[in-house]
């Protein structure tokens, strides 16, 4: 009998999640932090905006997003979405188990079920302000109550900078590396190559942002660059990676790569 009871309490030790013990409240120490940073301007529609929310909600269902997410302990799960302005709708969101990740995956579900374009939910002129949004995300995990060894940031969008500030771009990357922040990038190259999957034969241009297209056009960040090359130029560090989606409706799988990846334990 005794040799039962010690098999069972080993059996118990080593089945269980110990790293998810110290996650009992919001005051525990966390063992990462992620940030998810999404473009909201003008040029994304009601369909392609709800073509990106369902992707960062099927992506939180996965079931290997789920072990690399969870095997790294207690995790913080912040979103950010920024176009004209920046709009933190999510901020360390304590994720301990499984329906954690389910819950939070109903929230983008709910943004995205309309087929609203999301600068409209949220009062915004639609431009592009990629680096505000990446200063806000480094500012959350920057906060001085973040105790996580593993930092990171997934940003997503589909268009540059609608401002010319490489300099603030070169003080983020230089921030974030300091902080020992990974920063990983999906830019949704539409522009350049937008392809209906109906017809692979046709190709479809998208138009600019329509909102302030003056102030679009003298302030954005005309280096001859295509999207991909600005985000690997500009946004992401040497701590993370980018994936390149050619049209929204390959942005769904992407993002269930990028996320089974950009955690303290990936599942490549």
């Amino acid at each position: 009998m005794k040799k039962i009871i010690l098999f069972l309490t080993l059996l118990a030790l080593f089945t269980s999640e110990p790293a998810l013990a110290t996650c009992e409240g919001e005051k525990s120490p966390t063992d990462q932090s992620l940030v998810l940073a999404i473009d909201i301007s003008n040029s994304i529609d009601g369909e392609e905006t709800y073509t990106q929310m369902m992707g960062y909600k099927q992506a939180l269902l996965d079931r290997q997003v789920q072990e690399s997410i969870l095997g790294c302990g207690c995790t913080d799960m912040s979103v950010v979405l920024f176009g004209s302005h920046t709009h933190t709708v999510v901020k360390r969101n304590r994720i301990k188990v499984v329906q954690d990740l389910v819950t939070l995956s109903d929230f983008f579900h709910e943004l995205g079920a309309a087929k609203t374009p999301l600068y409209l939910q949220f009062n915004d002129p639609g431009l592009t302000f990629v680096a505000d949004g990446l200063s806000e995300a480094i500012d959350i995990l920057n906060d001085a109550k973040n105790t996580s060894n593993h930092k990171a940031i997934l940003i997503s969008g589909d268009g540059k900078n609608s401002r010319n500030e490489p300099d603030r771009f070169a003080e983020l990357r230089r921030t974030s590396v300091e902080l020992y922040i990974q920063v990983s990038a999906i830019p949704i190259d539409v522009y350049d190559a937008y392809t209906d999957s109906d017809n692979s034969n046709s190709s479809i241009t998208k138009s600019p942002p329509s909102a302030d297209l003056e102030s679009f056009s003298q302030e954005s960040m005309q280096e001859p660059l295509s999207l991909p090359e600005f985000y690997k130029d500009h946004v992401i560090n040497d701590l993370g990676f980018i994936k390149i989606a050619r049209s929204y409706k390959d942005l769904p799988p992407i993002v269930i790569q990028s996320l089974r990846e950009i955690s303290c334990k990936p599942i490549m």
